[in-house]
């Protein structure tokens, strides 16, 4: 038995039921558990600390059942794991538990395990021989009481090992295993680890640093039939003999399999069990006989091995001096304590340094709630159905869009989120090709051809394609795909469809010969050529049939064609800070107008920035073209800087990074010409959608309205023409293929086309 050195312990006295006076000994805080052994009153007769009682000898309960336990001297031990619940001390049992084996090794005790491999008593638990200990506890009890050594029985629910597989309570039992002595290089592989660059960097220097700080010997063998067999073949005098090679076996064995071991065709066979277990070797010490020892190792031994094993090492030394070690090996954080330690446990026994120079630890998907995906909890997800439903590379981007080393909750949402990035792009691929095919664009074309007549707005998203580049290329060399595939993302969806796209539109609608529409495509093209190359890791289906309908260059597959490099000279660090200043100020200003609920479609009289710092002043001043573009605003005015307006009928504002946006919303009469032929155009392209026009057919357009409209839009008709491409636009009765009643701010407008 064991107590804890340092608790308080209790002798008492008291009367049981029956009028029996007892003494016994317990943890002072443990006093209450006498009522459960139906002792109402007692007495303290003296108190000492758990040290004190350390070698107090006692009679064993059921030495009469059990003969084996007469051998057994039985003393109370100390032992820092004891608590002071229940009693204050517990039962020591070094065949069948892992502290209790540890206590058993310090003090030289027996370890006594009467439990064979079927989890019945053995011929050592005398009375208890042949039951399965879990059936044999109530007969226990029963002997207990039945001789006065019960003192009160009852049921604890507690945390309990189970059988991974079939959910069986495990037994613990103590076996004779080969073991490697890690503790002797435990220092040296504590060394190695601060030598490996770690992904993440407290994966290597916190984690596996502290589990291999605890490291103990590690138990290599196993009692299985499956594996690889340990080469010891041992002597019934002793002696035992491990075989290095197979050509020493073939020189040293006897018996049938020595031939087949020779004979390629049963080459792996004869190295497995029950061939090798044939193999005897002649013993040198006393000329008996030498057989294998049962045992085979342990799985993770065998993968230990894995880094130089696959080079063919030790007979192959080129490949191995030439390879070795790993530049790279990655696996999930449940490898701590499995391949990443044992490659470097053995690794360092067998080299005296780490088999790889760096570790990439990644986590599990789980899922929506966090929860291991498993088969019993009917919670999994299985990758064919995503992919049916999203397609494999929208599920490889959304996959890669989470840190690697932290666990990614599964969402159907996310999933979904990503598809949809997926499609902003393809619809950003499939949008310039009817033009450029209409002007029969050439993609051969030189940047430096088409230099001199790149917009602002065509440099910045070249720079800013060059950017991401960059920082992808440097996200890859740190093995961070999560903020690769992030950021490009984000140049998908915010630098390229909601921005650029909506920039350069209207000059792929101009139709004449003309440098500035050729300047945009050349830019569309440039971008999405580079953007494929680049998504091609991530996106491989994708980005093969994107890069199939542009190339040019006759390269067979994105796949076989470069990785995109970096042109620095192209990036432009001013352009694209001042561009995300101008970003901010629009959508300050759409907050302004959501507050005046004033529609984008309507321009307004002016914009008003009063700037809080000279880097917005110069991206204003820069990009003014730019902005009044992406505002509708009739004009642009710049305040000095920290100079404020006050709000007013007309006048309203909204605050952003660098400032404050004021709109004058006054409506002119140039402005409701505009405002209402914006509002025709956008039903007149809606109805060009449900004729499924091709984008270069002309129309004939008539506009049927009481009221002012009609006014209004014919000051705009030739505005109205060019953007929905009409030949014509006629007033009086809607009359066409396809006619359509609009509202339109409140009156009714019918519309023929």
């Amino acid at each position: 038995m064991a107590v804890n050195p340092n608790l308080k312990y209790l002798e008492v006295s008291c009367f049981d039921d029956g009028g029996v006076n007892k003494r016994l000994i317990l943890a002072e805080n443990c006093l209450p558990i006498l009522k459960k052994g139906g002792y109402e009153d007692y007495k303290i007769l003296k108190s000492f600390s758990g040290r004190e009682l350390e070698g107090l000898k006692y009679v064993h309960p059921l030495k009469d059942l059990i003969p084996k336990q007469e051998e057994f001297e039985h003393r109370i031990f100390t032992a820092d794991f004891v608590t002071d619940e229940n009693t204050g001390s517990v039962h020591i049992a070094p065949g069948h538990g892992e502290e209790d084996f540890q206590v058993g090794k310090e003090h030289n005790l027996p370890i006594f395990c009467p439990v064979n491999g079927g989890g019945k008593y053995t011929e050592e638990a005398g009375k208890y021989r042949g039951t399965y200990v879990r059936r044999a506890n109530r007969e226990i009890v029963k002997d207990l009481d039945e001789r006065g050594f019960l003192f009160a029985e009852e049921e604890i629910l507690h945390r309990y090992g189970r059988c991974w597989r079939c959910k069986t309570p495990i037994i613990y039992l103590s076996t004779r295993q080969w073991y490697i002595k890690v503790p002797s290089i435990r220092e040296k592989m504590l060394k190695e680890i601060s030598e490996v660059k770690w992904y993440p960097d407290w994966a290597g220097s916190e984690r596996f640093y502290d589990w291999v700080s605890g490291a103990r010997d590690w138990c290599i063998s196993r009692q299985r039939y499956w594996g690889i067999p340990i080469p010891i073949w041992r002597c019934d005098c002793g002696n035992i003999e491990v075989i290095g090679s197979i050509k020493e076996l073939m020189e040293k064995g006897e018996g049938d399999c020595k031939s087949k071991i020779s004979d390629h065709l049963e080459y792996i066979r004869s190295l497995h069990r029950p061939e090798i277990d044939a193999v005897v070797i002649r013993c040198e010490r006393c000329g008996g006989e030498m057989k294998r020892i049962k045992d085979v190792f342990d799985v993770w031994f065998d993968s230990a091995m894995a880094s130089w094993a696959t080079l063919g090492f030790p007979r192959d030394k080129k490949r191995f001096e030439e390879l070795w070690p790993a530049d790279f090996i990655t696996e999930g954080h449940d490898q701590t304590r499995g391949w990443f330690y044992s490659q470097l446990a053995a690794s360092t026994l067998a080299f005296g340094e780490a088999p790889y120079k760096s570790v990439l630890m990644h986590g599990f998907t789980l899922d929506s709630e966090g929860n291991k995906m498993s088969k019993s909890l009917g919670n999994v997800v299985s990758p064919i159905e995503v992919i049916e439903r999203y397609g494999a590379d929208a599920l490889r981007l959304y996959l890669l869009s989470n840190a690697p080393w932290e666990d990614l909750k599964f969402s159907w949402e996310g999933m979904k989120n990503t598809y949809r990035i997926l499609n902003i792009l393809w619809n950003v691929y499939r949008f310039p090709l009817p033009y450029m095919n209409l002007d029969d664009f050439d993609p051969s074309i030189e940047y430096e051809e088409i230099e001199d007549y790149l917009r602002e707005e065509d440099r910045w998203i070249i720079s800013r394609s060059h950017s991401l580049i960059k920082f992808v290329r440097e996200c890859m060399e740190r093995y961070e795909l999560h903020g690769a595939t992030r950021r490009i993302r984000d140049f998908v969806l915010e630098d390229l469809s909601r921005w650029y796209i909506q920039l350069v539109r209207p000059r792929t609608w101009v139709e004449k010969e003309d440098k500035d529409k050729l300047a945009a495509y050349y830019t569309i093209y440039t971008v999405l050529m580079d953007l494929t190359r680049l998504m091609a890791p991530f996106t491989p289906y994708l980005a093969e049939k994107i890069y199939q309908n542009l190339n040019f260059s006759g390269e067979e597959s994105v796949h076989l064609s470069s990785y995109p490099r970096v042109r620095y000279e192209i990036i432009d660090d001013d352009l694209e800070k001042y561009m995300d200043h101008i970003r901010d100020i629009v959508e300050s200003a759409a907050n302004a107008r959501e507050k005046a609920k004033r529609k984008l479609r309507w321009p307004i009289k002016r914009l008003i920035i009063s700037p809080d710092e000279e880097e917005s002043v110069a991206a204003v001043k820069r990009l003014e073209s730019i902005l009044k573009v992406q505002t509708n605003t009739k004009a642009v005015e710049l305040l000095a800087v920290g100079e404020r307006l006050e709000e007013s009928k007309d006048i309203v504002s909204s605050s952003f990074n660098g400032g404050i946006v004021y709109l004058d919303i006054e409506l002119t009469e140039e402005i409701m010409a505009e405002g209402y032929a914006r509002e025709i155009i956008r039903r007149i392209q809606q109805m060009r959608k449900d004729l499924d026009l091709n984008v270069e057919d002309f129309i004939e357009v008539s506009i049927e309205s009481d009221g002012e409209i009609s006014r209004y839009v014919r000051d705009k008709e030739e505005l109205i023409s060019n953007e929905v491409r009409a030949s014509r636009i006629m007033y009086g009765k809607a009359i066409g293929d396809l006619v359509k009643a609009w509202n339109i701010a409140e009156e009714r407008v019918k519309i023929g086309i």
